[in-house]
């Protein structure tokens, strides 16, 4: 026979788990479940006036959570809406749309709105619109998401009027049950789906539905449908959530209170929040969500009444002391330390403590949740994967707003900055870095998040290019010193042709004078009478006055002659056999031979000197008078 004595120590072992074990049974049964109202610091629209049904805590530490007006994530000081920024940022085309739900799985989010389903890459930034179904009717109740969970490679997509299992590869539809409901409601119909539980152990899917609880066979598809008989009113199956406890279903009902399904017997028993004595009240029995804290007991919150505890095995309700917002009725969300986050229009709140066992260990990040430049959004590094970003030369002005993700969980948080790897500086203004003038090239940012004993919780980094001004840069300098020079040299050229132009002019005015006092005329081999020498006379004075001006024509040589073109015509003609126009021309060419002669000028400034306006006609012209270019007959 083996007698034990127990010694000292055992019975301190025995006596500290009776202690823990009274302890746990005394917190459970306890009213100390409280909850805080959170403020958020930087909002940017979450604590709008709408309801928040879904908080989501994702491996970083960042809460995720969707009103109507998008998906926001919140990194303990900032609320940023993601799919604002990313439909004005990126080729991300989903703004437009009202959100009902979502999903988080990894880089890819499953984005559920009134009209259809989305497939949101975080990593490339991009969106796809998943096709389900065409509409049955108008309202288009196969197309409007309400819940959306994921097995293996198949998204689970419960819409208002049936489910479908979706490849999350391909995208594409595999299968789909219960589409053909009719209309019950606004936005509602008799298959829209409430909630549902994946059984994949059994091929199993049990769907909640308000015309029915239906257990669906993914293997052979067959569906069987059951239904509480003795409901005080109608499409009473509209259950938040489906827990699984053994071989029965725990589920918060918006009437009922909570309904249990038994799987064996396929029966439902309901308790109601109040006594049986009492008249049964519908609102106050609208159960949104429920949490399991240990093996008997269940968090709730029931509208009017608030948080309460749900005992599994008696069947009770002890209600808690509840913020009054809280009472309007709440889903409660837990994170992944324990703490439980609800919402109702607008107001946030969160439990003081955790009250549930955390899930996995927590691992802090820093995150960069927008980048100002001179008070204007330039980034917002989180969801831009904290690319570079590059500056303007003139920014000045640059606030990094920042966060330690789930910084309640910490006693106690300090931050600290280094730019270019530099000395460590403090962070004055909490989750928030501002920097005046930083130096032009690339800029390491580099912040950390350490607790009292100076550890490192987190770290993040992110790189600001500032570029030289142009005028600072080896082009900008290279081109003003190419542009000093062209000027110089187009300056000296400029000075010699100016000296060359007036030295041609002087020795074109000469030969003008030499030339006006010559005959210029040579008419047909007759005797010409004192009247027409007269008139070649005043030819030869309009010609010494006229010749050289570019727009003296033969309209301009008649009216100073006090003739008509025709009459003009034919006095020429019948003295010097030519038109008035070639007689214009052959004494313009004429003077250009003699200019050609006696000056050095080039070309071009002989045509222009004697009327033409055209250098290249002008060679043409001489070409065909003298037999050569003017080139060739100036070197004679």
């Amino acid at each position: 026979m083996i007698i034990f004595k127990p010694n000292f120590h055992f019975n301190l072992y025995i006596a500290t788990l009776l202690w823990l074990c009274s302890f746990t049974l005394s917190w459970a049964q306890s009213s100390e479940i409280l909850f805080e109202e959170i403020t958020i610091s930087s909002d940017d629209g979450l604590q709008s006036w709408e309801n928040i049904d879904v908080f989501y805590e994702d491996d970083q530490g960042i809460i995720w959570a969707l009103i109507e007006g998008g998906l926001y994530q919140f990194n303990g000081h900032t609320a940023t809406n993601v799919t604002h920024y990313l439909s004005k940022k990126h080729p991300v085309n989903i703004d437009q749309y009202s959100a009902t739900s979502f999903l988080i799985d990894n880089n890819i989010i499953w984005y559920g709105t009134r009209k259809g389903l989305f497939k949101i890459d975080l990593k490339n930034r991009s969106s796809e619109k998943v096709f389900l179904d065409k509409p049955l009717h108008q309202p288009n109740w196969r197309n409007y998401i309400l819940e959306l969970q994921k097995q293996d490679h198949l998204l689970y997509v419960g819409t208002s009027n049936g489910l479908y299992l979706v490849d999350t590869k391909s995208t594409t539809v595999l299968k789909k049950y219960l589409t053909d409901g009719i209309d019950v409601n606004h936005r509602d119909s008799s298959h829209a789906v409430e909630s549902f539980y994946i059984d994949t152990e059994n091929d199993l899917l049990w769907v909640a539905m308000p015309d029915g609880f239906y257990q669906i066979n993914t293997g052979n598809d067959q569906v069987d449908q059951y239904q509480i008989q003795d409901a005080p009113y109608a499409y009473p199956h509209n259950f938040h959530d489906i827990i699984r406890d053994n071989n029965v279903f725990l589920m918060p009902s918006h009437g009922l209170g909570i309904v249990e399904f038994d799987l064996k017997t396929k029966q439902f028993s309901r308790f109601e929040t109040e006594s049986p004595l009492k008249e049964w009240n519908r609102t106050r029995n609208i159960i949104r969500s429920a949490l399991p804290l240990n093996d008997s007991i269940l968090l709730v919150n029931a509208v009017e009444l608030g948080n309460g505890l749900y005992h599994k095995n008696t069947k009770k309700y002890q209600w808690l002391k509840t913020p009054e917002p809280m009472k309007n009725g709440v889903f409660l969300n837990p994170d992944k330390s324990g703490y439980v986050w609800a919402a109702k229009r607008g107001r946030i709140f969160r439990s003081v403590q955790p009250i549930l066992k955390s899930s996995e260990h927590f691992k802090p990040t820093l995150d960069i949740s927008s980048l100002q430049v001179d008070s204007i959004l330039k980034s917002r590094p989180s969801l831009d994967r904290y690319e570079s970003i590059v500056l303007t030369h003139d920014a000045h002005d640059i606030t990094i707003d920042f966060s330690l993700t789930k910084p309640y969980v910490f006693d106690s948080i300090s931050y600290r900055y280094s730019i270019n790897s530099e000395s460590w500086k403090k962070v004055l203004t909490p989750n928030t870095l501002t920097l005046n003038d930083i130096s032009t090239g690339q800029n390491l940012i580099q912040i950390q998040a350490i607790d009292a004993q100076q550890r490192i919780l987190a770290s993040q980094e992110i790189t600001l290019i500032v570029p030289k001004p142009f005028y600072r840069s080896v082009y900008f300098i290279i081109l003003v010193s190419l542009v000093i020079c062209a000027i110089v040299f187009f300056l000296m050229k400029y000075k010699r042709a100016l000296k060359q132009s007036k030295a041609s002019s002087e020795a074109e005015k000469k030969l003008r004078i030499e030339f006006s006092n010559k005959v210029l005329l040579k008419v047909k081999d007759l005797d010409i009478s004192s009247t027409e020498k007269q008139f070649l006379d005043k030819v030869q004075k309009v010609l010494n006055k006229r010749l050289t001006d570019s727009s003296f024509s033969a309209d301009e040589f008649s009216h100073a002659l006090g003739m008509s073109r025709m009459q003009l015509h034919r006095k020429l003609k019948s003295l010097t056999d030519m038109s008035t126009s070639e007689f214009i021309r052959i004494h313009r060419l004429k003077l250009a031979a003699e200019l050609l002669k006696k000056s050095d000028t080039n070309i071009s400034q002989v045509s222009y000197s004697v009327g033409f306006n055209d250098p290249a006609y002008f060679s043409k012209c001489f070409k065909e008078l003298f037999l050569c270019t003017p080139s060739e007959y100036s070197k004679k």
